[in-house]
């Protein structure tokens, strides 16, 4: 295939997936108009160009497949936002990585920049705020005495760090976060913490296996069930679990981010009052399970005031405040 015919290819891709993703909200849709730029400079970052009915989409040509896959699902937020604001002129910049990768952006889901302007994310965009989780907590409302004790923490491998050697510490501080996690699990007892699938390009799963850090999947809908649940940073922030967790009424122990990734809402999310933290390097996670363990009562009051905290992020509030922050960094 010529460039000629990829770079079309790409650009339709790219307007119908949008299109696709608005159509929902009934918006007054501007023309799209999809620009595939020479490969070099911040591949992940994307330029949104409004000028009147026009909506100038400018994306970096990059030969991996999987990032054009990437950009197109992560725009229609942004420009759902942007619609929402009311501007008819704006120019700016947005991210469409985890976080992780270099950015010039004015705005991203996820940053340890305080300088971005974060917004909610496509994960949150996709899933409406969560609004079925928040249902199917209510439709299982199960009390906090009938939730299991036990400890359960699956996901991907995801994140910068090394794999460990027999025999490596827990504690040493080149692995993964996600890995250190998986083993510190076995010192812990009612906690079982597990890779389920291998979320980075140099670990096949059989390398998993052989380290034992392999685990089964496990069904969303029964940490309802559980009192705990832990969050821990993949490549950046974790996206949806942490939201989900609290929709499902568990005491979150939540590990410090390393790099210090946030995402829109983290300085609304208080410790001990929302969430019980955890040191990144996670020494004191014996220490705080033991606690909260111990004191169910303060627990339960932990877990209440999260699930309250994520009720409150609604679909149509953070769409609002994202709009809202778009029109005072624009306007």
């Amino acid at each position: 295939m010529t460039h000629y015919l990829r770079h079309l290819r790409d650009r339709l891709r790219v307007a119908s997936y949008v299109r696709r993703q608005l159509r929902p909200f009934n918006h007054a849709l501007p023309r799209l108009a999809v620009d595939i730029r020479p490969q070099g400079g911040y591949p992940y970052d994307v330029e949104l160009r409004r000028t009147g009915d026009v909506l100038a989409i400018g994306i970096t040509f990059h030969d991996r497949l999987l990032l054009h896959w990437h950009v197109r699902r992560r725009l229609a937020p942004y420009i759902h936002y942007l619609l929402e604001s009311g501007l008819e002129s704006a120019c700016f910049t947005v991210a469409t990585s985890d976080g992780q990768e270099p950015t010039q952006a004015d705005f991203a889901y996820s940053s340890n920049d305080p300088s971005v302007q974060l917004l909610p994310d496509a994960f949150f965009f996709d899933h409406r705020g969560f609004a079925a989780d928040l249902r199917l907590a209510d439709e299982t409302a199960i009390s906090w005495n009938d939730r299991r004790d036990a400890i359960v923490w699956r996901g991907g491998s995801n994140g910068i760090g090394a794999l460990p050697w027999p025999g490596s510490p827990p504690d040493n501080p080149r692995l993964a976060p996600r890995v250190s996690l998986c083993l510190l699990a076995r010192e812990i007892e009612g906690l079982d913490a597990g890779i389920y699938e291998s979320g980075h390009p140099f670990w096949p799963n059989d390398a998993l296996d052989r380290l034992g850090l392999r685990r089964p999947a496990r069904p969303e809908a029964e940490w309802l069930g559980d009192k705990f649940a832990i969050d821990i940073d993949g490549w950046t922030n974790t996206w949806t679990n942490l939201l989900r967790r609290l929709h499902y009424g568990c005491c979150v122990l939540k590990v410090e981010s390393a790099f210090g990734y946030r995402q829109w809402y983290y300085d609304r999310l208080q410790p001990w009052q929302h969430y019980i933290p955890i040191r990144a390097d996670m020494a004191d996670l014996g220490e705080k399970i033991d606690w909260a363990r111990t004191y169910p009562t303060r627990s339960s009051e932990v877990a209440r005031a999260g699930q309250e905290f994520a009720r409150s992020l609604t679909f149509e509030s953070e769409t609002r405040w994202a709009a809202e922050k778009i029109a005072q960094r624009l306007g």
